[in-house]
């Protein structure tokens, strides 16, 4: 009896367990907001802990752009690379009605990539440097230095990050085509760099409150080496878990160091602040107030000031589509010396569109900016509306395929003693590159490069024998990169 005892009690309980699970399983969420976590399993002995993952989405107003390409373990490394590449190019000497025939150039370019990462900080150094050499000297070698610098001390809601972006050019930085750096689609920015693309005909530093930040020079006539610098620091605090506020402030110069007549040096220093609130998974929207401040150091070439107020909008499909769009009013005061006209006050309106999409074996991304700008040396301040597309795509396993279009046009602000005596400019741009893998650390290129620069008017830009209304340059070309295994710090 005794057993037969126990046997019935254990098939209740049996049965009753199994009641109770069955319950489970078809039960309702529970109610309770509280999110729940679980923490990531600890890493198997040997093993590198898991690297946060990189923010997918930053805020609208910061100067980093959205990412559509999986995070992936972050590491420290030492990356060096090297370049050759043999060209022809017309109009050797980028002069007004320049000359037509071709001209052979070598181009030798080197560059060194550093990232370092902790816990709490992270340290991005990279340099690019290089020289291109004409046939017959019919121009004189002319140089490339490109320095990055991105410092990132993060806390638990948020960042502060400090850059600084050095250039030396013999051409403008829009499309730029002085050496195989930039017209041959690698570019000259550093691999361990965040913030936007390079120094191959970029403009602005990624995200959308980025516009007229940098001091792209868009254009530029004449082999005349320029010195641009760009100095910025950005601090991003959440507020709560769908909102955040961003500060920037950033110094900038333009200076050509040949000391060409008729080519006007630059300054500005800029300021700005955003709000910025999600207010669903995948859309945010932002406002932003930004300060800009224009200033030529030499007699009779004026300053001036805007305040911008922008209204903002992002979506973003993780991993395949990014998509921002700003605009508002801006407000500019003259302030010029006697005798240059258009001083007091205008209003106008500023913007930006970017929309990046990234599919399964290629990409694309498009970019639009009205915004005033410095005057890329001929004018004395500029109203700019620039455009970007670059595409890309995957053929198969050894060959792959780019291609970019650039589009300014710049309309002069006020008059000034110096520059180009011209009411507008446009500067445009077409390059394609056909890559293909030739070892580990081997990487063959051809590429195509359409350079125009066009005057409303005939002018006469770094003396008296460069006149004309319209330069342009035609690039073609093979080379080869080599990048050896990068050296891990960790």
């Amino acid at each position: 009896m005794k057993i037969e005892r126990q046997i019935l009690v254990l098939a209740v309980l049996l049965g009753s367990a199994h009641h109770m699970l069955g319950q489970a399983g078809t039960a309702e969420p529970s109610t309770d907001s509280t999110p729940q976590t679980t923490a990531a399993p600890a890493p198997a002995f040997g093993q590198e802990p898991v690297a946060p993952p990189v923010s997918q989405a930053p805020p609208l107003t910061g100067l980093d752009e959205a990412a559509l390409e999986p995070s992936l373990s972050a590491r420290s490394f030492l990356a060096p690379s090297f370049r050759v590449a043999q060209f022809g190019s017309t109009n050797a000497t980028n002069s007004l009605n320049g000359n037509r025939s071709w001209t052979g150039v070598t181009h030798l370019q080197g560059g060194l990539d550093l990232q370092r990462l902790w816990s709490r900080y992270r340290t991005s150094l990279s340099y690019v440097g290089g020289a291109s050499i004409y046939d017959n000297y019919i121009v004189n070698p002319t140089q490339i230095h490109a320095l990055n610098f991105d410092q990132s001390f993060l806390w638990r809601r948020g960042s502060l990050h400090l850059r600084d972006s050095a250039r030396y050019l013999p051409d403008g930085s829009f499309g730029f085509a002085g050496t195989a750096g930039g017209f041959g689609g690698g570019g000259l920015g550093g691999g361990g760099l965040g913030g936007g693309g390079g120094f191959g005909g970029g403009f602005g530093h990624g995200g959308g409150g980025s516009s007229g930040l940098d001091g792209t020079t868009f254009g530029g006539v004449g082999n005349e080496a320029r010195l641009t610098n760009s100095a910025l620091i950005d601090i991003q605090e959440s507020l709560t878990p769908r909102s955040a506020i961003t500060l920037a402030g950033g110094y900038g110069l333009l200076h050509f160091t040949s000391g060409a007549a008729g080519l006007i040096d630059s300054r500005q220093v800029s300021g700005q602040i955003g709000y910025n609130y999600t207010i669903s998974r995948r859309s945010t929207i932002a406002v932003m107030y930004g300060y800009r401040n224009f200033q030529f150091p030499h007699e009779g070439r004026g300053r001036f000031e805007t305040h911008l107020l922008h209204a903002m909008y992002g979506y973003q499909l993780s991993g395949r589509m990014s998509l921002s769009l700003s605009a508002g009013p801006q407000v500019t005061d003259f302030s010029n010396p006697t005798g240059v006209t258009g001083s007091g006050h205008r209003i106008s309106a500023s913007g930006r569109a970017s929309l990046h999409y990234r599919f399964s074996r290629a990409s694309m991304s498009l970019d639009y900016d009205h915004f005033t700008t410095g005057g890329s040396g001929f004018f004395s301040g500029a109203t700019t509306d620039a455009a970007r597309l670059n595409a890309s795509r995957q053929m198969g396993r050894m060959w792959s395929l780019s291609a970019d279009l650039g589009y300014s046009h710049n309309r002069r602000l006020q008059r000034a003693s110096a520059g180009a005596d011209a009411s507008s400019y446009n500067s445009g741009y077409a390059g394609a590159r056909a890559t293909r893998i030739l070892g580990r650390t081997v990487d063959g290129y051809l590429f195509y490069r359409f350079n125009e620069l066009a005057f409303s008017n005939s002018v006469c830009v770094t003396g008296s024998t460069n006149c004309g209304r319209l330069t342009n340059r035609m690039i073609i070309g093979i080379g080869l990169d080599w990048h050896p295994h990068a050296i891990r710090l960790d």
